[in-house]
């Protein structure tokens, strides 16, 4: 956080450290509910660039990096074992630089699958559930794309 290294690059002496370090530990904690989380951010980047994936353009690279991003933001997360072997195998697919049209496709519908399962579960929230909808047509639309 800004606070914490612009007190760390210049204590303020005269105020005293322990009220500095009270501030900053109030600004961290009265945060902590309003930061995206990855897999927030992730979901919001991905639907950002398939939109609603009939007239997305992504790259192989773009694609790989959505991957990687996704694979940091899901482990540990409840109900997500089933799609991250889609979004590892799809990666390792890309990296190759051979693709596979029917594989790729065949990838992407099943994790639009998955996610569209993910967002019917209880543990996620109804904002969240919408994107994940979302989410889970672009990749069904974006299927129709590949050639």
């Amino acid at each position: 956080m800004r606070f914490t290294q612009l007190y760390t690059q210049k204590p303020n002496k005269r105020s005293g450290d322990t009220f500095i370090l009270t501030i900053i530990k109030t600004i961290d904690y009265s945060m902590e509910d309003t930061e995206e989380t990855l897999e927030q951010r992730m979901l919001t980047d991905t639907l950002g660039a398939f939109g609603d994936g009939t007239q997305a353009d992504i790259s192989a690279e773009r694609g790989l990096l959505l991957l990687e991003g996704w694979l940091n933001a899901l482990p540990g997360s409840i109900g997500i074992g089933r799609i991250l072997s889609e979004i590892e195998t799809l990666r390792d697919h890309l990296k190759t630089g051979e693709y596979d049209n029917e594989l790729i496709r065949t990838l992407m519908l099943n994790m639009a699958s998955h996610t569209l399962t993910i967002s019917h579960e209880p543990m996620v929230d109804e904002t969240n559930a919408h994107q994940l909808e979302q989410l889970a047509n672009a990749l069904r639309n974006f299927t129709n794309q590949i050639d």
